[in-house]
């Protein structure tokens, strides 16, 4: 079957173990998205047909496939394999990975009660959550700090991104399990959140050599990926598994106090065909992928916000304009009224360093078409997310950092923003708008309060030198903090 897709895809040669792969990395070893574009340019295809391992693989590599395989249900299947298993405990669990019946009720379930906990709504109490994290912050890096913060707050300098990682947990933690760290678990919370941030800047979003040769894991687990695969989700399960027994222990019936208790009444009240009752595990699977990939992705989305601003000095200047207005006081409400060129920067951030440049593997679950070819069942579908925000054809200058794409001509946000880094149909990420909110009301109060610079002998990064993993990390460094008058 795949031979007849072969013959109309335009495609590389497939060689021994790796297959295609080997063009891939040939093309470019460390950000395997440009090895995607670059095989793509060769091959003068949109579509480009490729074997990774013994998997048929297509790509897709403009603006509107790419949409097309975001929107239509023929691709929102998963790819069951070892990686899956491997973070889920044995089983292909949770949300992320899965599909059919399983994806469709974990779905249903997660984002109706997670919407009634606050998540990607408006919520007054969670909303208070955020704004209590904010001004945390902003008093953190304003005073004196004990000396167990000294590994990412010393001499007036903080560490990116991990200073962010308690409040973004805090921030997700309210809804999920109703709880706040005091400044004292902050240091806990770190490491958690650097094991989550090693996982996501060491794991391959193809897979790899993991995927094609997982025996690989026995004799070099670090070089091939095993190690931060073992490590993330490890640190992540452990966190959330404390959680789970200890609403267990205090659970009661009629006083659902969070997303956990929510799931708990569920696995009580299901029946044996149930998706819930099958794997009890699931609910630990289900937080764990939800926390892992949010706070990890938001924390690193507001250094990369503010390396480009310090990098850029115009940009910076320009919300700084914005921010001093006297009628621009601290609140969501007015900030969201106030300063769309905040948010236009945030979506061209988003567009010119995609979180996710490859999103996440696809399955195909029927005979199709996609771009006038012919594509059959379980072929992999890899939506080159990077390639569509860098489609000359829809931006112009996609090259070019410019904030100004997404306004109008009396500066105002445009009605459809065009972009596409959370994903888009019935698989978009669940945390989008949460992520763009508290992303926008921390990089408004900080910039509001603090203006930063580049240590003395201490560079910001480039926007090139990210860390091309399962997400696109900035690599850790330093900036210096200075209070504002």
């Amino acid at each position: 079957m795949w031979t007849r897709v072969c013959l109309t895809v335009r495609r590389p040669p497939s060689l021994p173990i790796y297959g295609s792969y080997w063009f891939v990395l040939l093309c470019n070893y460390k950000k395997l998205h440009k090895g995607f574009h670059t095989l793509a340019r060769w091959y003068n295809t949109k579509l480009l047909g490729l074997h990774l391992g013994p998997f048929p693989t297509v790509v897709a590599c403009d603006y509107a496939t790419v949409k097309e395989v975001f929107t239509r249900p023929q691709f929102n299947g998963k790819l069951d394999c070892f990686l899956s298993q491997e973070r889920s405990m044995g089983k292909t669990l949770g949300l992320f990975f899965t599909d059919d019946k399983l994806w469709i009720e974990q779905r249903r379930f997660t984002l109706r009660h997670l919407r009634d906990f606050g998540f990607a709504r408006r919520f007054s109490p969670q909303e208070d959550v955020v704004s209590r994290e904010v001004l945390d912050m902003v008093a953190f890096l304003s005073g004196s700090t004990s000396i167990q913060d000294h590994d990412v707050f010393r001499d007036g300098c903080a560490l990116m991104p991990h200073i962010f990682s308690p409040a973004m947990i805090n921030c997700l933690w309210s809804i999920l399990a109703s709880n706040h760290f005091p400044p004292e678990s902050h240091g806990k919370l770190r490491e958690v959140g650097a094991a989550a941030y090693f996982f996501l800047k060491e794991v391959q979003p193809t897979g790899g050599a993991l995927l094609l040769t997982p025996w690989l894991r026995h004799f070099a687990p670090r070089t091939f990926g095993y190690t931060a695969l073992v490590k993330g989700t490890g640190a992540v399960t452990d966190f959330v598994k404390v959680a789970v027994k200890e609403h267990k222990q205090t659970y009661l019936e009629d006083d659902a106090r969070d997303f956990i208790d929510e799931y708990l009444k569920e696995l009580k009240k299901c029946d044996s065909s149930s998706t819930f009752s099958v794997y009890t595990y699931i609910i630990i699977i289900s937080i764990r992928r939800i926390r892992l990939c949010w706070s990890s992705g938001t924390t690193s989305y507001i250094p990369v916000n503010l390396s480009k601003l310090l990098l850029v000095h115009s940009f910076f200047l320009h919300v700084l304009l914005c921010l001093d207005h006297p009628s621009c006081p601290w609140s969501s409400t007015v900030l969201f009224a106030l300063l769309p060129y905040i948010e236009a920067i945030q979506r061209e951030v988003h567009r010119r360093q995609s979180l996710a440049p490859l999103s996440i593997l696809r399955r195909c679950t029927e005979d199709t078409t996609l771009g006038g070819y012919f594509i059959p069942k379980n072929t992999v579908i890899l939506p080159n997310l990077w390639a569509a925000h860098n489609d000359p054809e829809l931006w112009g200058d996609p090259h070019v950092f410019r904030p100004e794409r997404f306004l109008d001509d009396v500066g105002q946000l445009l009605k459809q923003d065009l972009s596409m880094p959370f994903g888009g149909g019935r698989r978009v990420c669940v945390g989008e708008t949460f992520s763009r909110h508290v992303t926008y009301l921390f990089l408004s109060a900080l910039l509001q309060n603090f203006t930063f610079a580049a240590p003395a002998g201490r560079p910001i990064p480039e926007p090139d030198d990210v860390i091309s993993g399962f997400t696109l990390s900035p690599p850790d460094f330093w900036v210096k903090v200075i209070p504002r008058n």
